[in-house]
């Protein structure tokens, strides 16, 4: 059985040279600015289908908060999905079943971390990149 034709957004970002870990400043087609995180709208699910890191080893881990000014927390209410970098080529992690992320009251905030664990002098920055579903109307 086929799976049906999703909608993709593709988001990515770049860490931060020299650093040790951080938040991903997101850039996409779909968005006016760069922003550090994402809000799906109330009653909307938001699908993270596959990652594609390139650069440095990093640990990815996707949080999330209630509010969006709130303390970010690894998103574990289904899942919480630790990905590796490697230099070359890039690393594709397809999801056999997508993280999703539910917004009940429109106020959830989405945010992707990195972690380098150890600094080393020629750490130079890792470019991550994910798509994502944003689906309409709840369970």
């Amino acid at each position: 059985m086929n799976n049906p034709p999703r909608d993709l957004m593709t988001f990515q970002g770049t860490t931060v040279s020299g650093t040790l870990s951080g938040i991903v400043t997101l850039n996409s087609d779909y968005l006016y600015a760069t922003t550090s995180g994402i809000q799906p709208p109330k009653g909307v699910k938001m699908k993270i289908w596959e990652f594609r890191i390139t650069g440095q080893q990093v640990t990815v881990q996707v949080m999330f908060t209630k509010t969006s000014g709130g303390t970010p927390q690894v998103h574990d209410a289904f899942m919480s999905t630790y990905v590796s970098g490697n230099s070359t080529p890039a690393l594709i992690i397809p999801l056999e079943r997508p993280i999703v992320i539910p917004s009940l009251a429109g106020t959830e905030f989405v945010q992707i971390a990195w972690n380098a664990g150890i600094l080393t002098s020629n750490y130079g920055p890792t470019y991550i990149e994910f798509d994502a579903e944003f689906e309409s109307g709840m369970i």
